[in-house]
C-alpha cells in the first residue's frame, strides 16, 4: 500500500513516505518536533528508511535529520547543497546582514550531517542535475531545482545580489514529483512563485508546472501556504484534488492561498497539519483516501 504521512505540526515539513513495506522521509522537521515524529515512527514499527531527503537547508526542513540518522538505519541520504551566502535564517524574517556566526553554524550542521551520512548510509549524495530518481518502493521521485541557485546568484556579477548575502535559502528548495499508482504527487518544499530580479529565481512553481503539465492528485502546497507560493497560471495547470498545507488556518487567513486553490479546483480538499497527522492512501484502483489522526488517538 502506498501512503504519505504528514506530521502534526506547522511551519515545518516532515513527510513520511510508505510503499511496499518500505519507508522514507522527505524533510525532517525541527529537532524540537522529535517528540511528535519519533512516537509516530515507533507506532508504525519503523526501523529503517530507504532514504532521507533534505530539500533545502533551512532549520524547519533539516533540523531533525541528525536525530534520524543517528537512531535509524538510513540507506540513502540526499541533500540540497547549502549555499553559505544566504540572507535569511529561515525564521521568516529578512535580515539586512546575516553574520558569519549564523553561516558558520549552519555550514557546520550541513557538513556534520554529511559526515554522519557518509559513515552510516550506503549512499550519500548532494543533489545535482545528475540526480535522476529517488526511490522508495513504488515512489520514484524526480527532484527539481537541483542546482545551487542562491550561490549562482551570489557569484553572478550581472545580478543585483552579487557578493551580497541577501537571498533566502528557499531559492534552493528542491521539490519532488512522482506518479504512483497512476496518481500525481507534488511535494513543493519552499519554492516561490513570484517575480524576482534574478531570472532563475522568478516564478519557480509556474515553470515547474509548465514542465510537468498535469493535474496533481496530491499537492503539498509550497512554503507553508504563504502568499506568493502559487500563481493562477501554476494552479490552473495543477488543479489539485488534495492540497496539504503545513500551517494553521490562523496564518492562512492573512493570505489568498485557500481562495486561489479553490478557484483552480472548487472540488479540491484542502487540509492543514495544524491539529492532526494527515495520512493519504494511494490505491492501485479507486480514489485517494485520507485519515486525520490526533496525537491522543495515536496513543489510545
Amino acid at each position: 500500500m502506498e501512503r504519505l504521512h504528514f506530521m502534526n505540526f506547522i511551519w515545518s515539513d516532515c513527510i513520511l513516505v510508505e510503499s511496499e513495506g518500505k519507508f522514507a522521509l522527505v524533510d525532517t522537521g525541527e529537532v524540537e518536533h522529535m517528540h511528535i515524529i519519533i512516537p509516530y515512527l515507533e507506532k508504525l514499527g519503523i526501523k529503517e528508511f530507504e532514504f532521507v531527503y533534505v530539500s533545502h537547508f533551512h532549520y524547519d526542513h533539516f533540523g531533525g535529520a541528525e536525530t534520524i540518522l543517528k537512531n535509524y538505519k538510513v540507506k540513502n541520504y540526499y541533500t540540497q547543497e547549502y549555499s553559505g551566502c544566504d540572507g535569511d535564517d529561515g525564521s521568516g524574517h529578512k535580515m539586512d546582514d546575516v553574520n558569519d556566526e549564523y553561516h558558520t553554524s549552519t555550514r557546520n550542521h550541513y557538513e556534520k550531517l554529511l559526515s554522519i551520512a557518509n559513515l552510516k548510509c550506503e549512499h550519500t549524495e548532494v543533489i545535482s542535475d545528475e540526480t535522476k530518481e529517488i526511490v522508495c518502493g513504488k515512489f520514484r521521485f524526480k527532484p527539481f531545482r537541483t542546482k545551487n541557485y542562491v550561490k549562482m546568484a551570489f557569484n553572478d556579477s550581472n545580478q543585483y545580489c552579487y557578493q551580497k548575502c541577501i537571498l533566502s535559502e528557499n531559492g534552493n528548495s528542491s521539490p519532488l514529483f512522482a506518479c504512483v499508482n497512476g496518481k500525481n504527487v507534488f511535494l513543493g518544499s519552499d519554492i516561490g512563485d513570484y517575480p524576482h530580479q534574478v531570472p532563475y529565481l522568478s516564478y519557480v512553481n509556474t515553470s515547474i508546472a509548465k514542465e510537468l503539465n498535469c493535474q496533481m492528485d496530491i499537492y503539498k502546497v509550497p512554503h507553508h501556504g504563504t502568499s506568493g507560493c502559487n500563481t493562477k497560471e501554476a494552479l490552473d495547470i495543477y488543479k489539485p484534488k488534495h492540497a496539504i498545507i503545513t500551517n494553521s488556518y490562523w496564518y492562512l487567513e492573512r493570505w489568498n492561498t485557500l481562495k486561489e486553490i479553490m478557484a483552480a479546483n472548487p472540488n479540491c480538499k484542502i487540509l492543514t497539519t495544524e491539529k492532526k497527522y494527515l495520512v493519504y492512501t494511494i490505491p492501485e484502483d479507486g480514489d485517494i483516501t485520507y485519515e486525520l489522526i490526533s496525537q491522543k488517538e495515536l496513543f489510545n
